[in-house]
């Protein structure tokens, strides 16, 4: 079973994945105890215990000969202001059954060339200048207000596509981010 994080899981049974979220679930209520015994006080019955939720699925997005692309989802909802989804890629080789990373895919020292083609795109989806700052100020999360490219990709029949999950970019309210890069602007680095 694939984790929501980007470190996964080992989970045989369903069971597996349970356990440490009722766990987590309880701890959470021990802690609030005393809140709420102090909170009732003040305002008796006005303490109210949120269910909490997590769902995954992972469907097939999309097959070619070399390529099978997987859409993972997460939803859940632990307390707080509202539930959280996420959205995940998982590219594999059909070969060797191995999950495709970026330099599989490109020539060698792609990096910076990658980076360029992308943000310029960036900016266009975003209608932004092109010197004009990726930063909290202007909405943007970007660590030191530079652009960065995610692991998070699928390849879909005109190009690459990356997907920014909320609050990876930017604020909630503006949801995911999605991101498609032509083949035919990557041609010069795209491994023959």
């Amino acid at each position: 079973f694939p984790s929501h994080d980007t470190g996964g899981s080992n989970a045989k049974k369903v069971e597996d994945l349970a356990e440490p979220f009722i766990k987590e679930y309880a701890q959470t209520l021990a802690e609030g105890k005393n809140y709420a015994e102090d909170a009732n006080e003040k305002n008796p019955g006005g303490f109210f215990v949120m269910p909490w939720i997590e769902e995954a699925s992972m469907q097939v997005d999309r097959q070619t000969d070399k390529y099978l692309m997987l859409k993972a989802n997460t939803n859940w909802f632990k307390g707080g202001a509202h539930p959280i989804s996420m959205e995940y890629y998982f590219v594999y080789n059909k070969e060797t059954w191995k999950r495709v990373k970026l330099e599989d895919l490109f020539e060698k020292g792609f990096d910076q060339k990658l980076l360029a083609i992308a943000e310029k795109q960036f900016r266009i989806n975003e209608k932004l200048k092109p010197n004009e700052p990726l930063d909290d100020l202007h909405g943007y999360f970007f660590e030191n207000a530079k652009f960065i490219l995610n692991d998070n990709f699928t390849l879909t029949p005109t190009g690459i596509k990356f997907l920014y999950n909320v609050y990876e970019i930017k604020a909630y309210a503006f949801g995911v981010t999605e991101l498609e890069i032509p083949f035919e602007d990557l041609k010069d680095i795209l491994k023959k």
